[in-house]
């Protein structure tokens, strides 16, 4: 959601895509109508997990807390992608970022890289880890 917000804030349209499930997907889907992001999430069967970002102002470090995320099935991953490559035209730009829960394995980005093959789409993956090296060594073929 960070992307999507930034992007909004300098006056980009957003469409954001992801898995939300529970109070707190309840809580990010009314968070995206009220900034203008536009909403194509896939519903999930389990809770949103929450991540804390603590600030020490004075001593100029923050500390990320995050919950365990919840599982996403595999019918739920295949349902966010058909979302996505449906609605993604040539010209578009779409960034792929942070983890993914249990349940999505490491080639996730890398799997929907490759499928956007036969369009002009320009990709920026902002993730770390296993998730970046299999998402660049599969958008290479």
């Amino acid at each position: 959601m960070d992307v999507a917000r930034t992007l909004r804030f300098l006056g980009i349209p957003v469409v954001s895509y992801g898995f939300l499930g529970g109070e707190i997907g309840r809580t990010i889907r009314a968070a995206c109508l009220s900034t203008g992001i536009q909403d194509k999430h896939t519903e999930i069967g389990a809770e949103t997990r929450v991540c804390n970002i603590y600030i020490e102002k004075e001593e100029r470090r923050f500390t990320v807390v995050n919950e365990n995320g919840p599982f996403v099935t595999q019918e739920e991953q295949e349902q966010l992608v058909h979302t996505l490559l449906s609605d993604v035209e040539d010209g578009d730009f779409v960034v792929l970022s942070g983890s993914v829960p249990e349940g999505v394995p490491s080639n996730f980005y890398g799997d929907i890289i490759q499928e956007f093959s036969e369009k002009i789409v320009y990709t920026i993956v902002d993730a770390t880890g296993t998730l970046l090296k299999e998402a660049i060594k599969l958008s290479h073929g």
